[in-house]
């Protein structure tokens, strides 16, 4: 259940778990007993550890800009006699691959 918090009109807040569906709806504040509704607060980012910090910057810049990575060419295999001697390809050590 996710912790929002509360903002009254008298300077009190406080800080409720509370289901989504009913998030927005005002409650009684314990000063004063006047409703007091939900503030729009900042995520508590200071609190991650650096490592999960690092991984958050991660994700927020591989969401517009991924990163590239490129193979090497391969290289060129090199031409069997055995090959070169008829016109069709023997595969030595695969019977079950056939040559067209």
């Amino acid at each position: 259940m996710p912790l929002y918090e509360y903002q009254c009109t008298c300077g009190s807040s406080q800080n409720l778990l509370r289901p989504i569906a009913v998030r927005d709806d005002a409650v009684d504040c314990d000063r004063c007993g006047a409703p007091a509704v939900r503030a729009v607060s900042a995520p508590r980012l200071a609190v991650l550890s650096a490592t999960n910090r690092r991984a958050h910057e991660r994700n927020e810049k591989s969401a517009h800009e991924p990163r590239r990575y490129t193979r090497p060419a391969p290289a060129e295999e090199p031409v069997r006699k055995q090959a070169a001697a008829c016109s069709h390809h023997h595969h030595q050590g695969r019977p079950w691959m056939l040559g067209h």
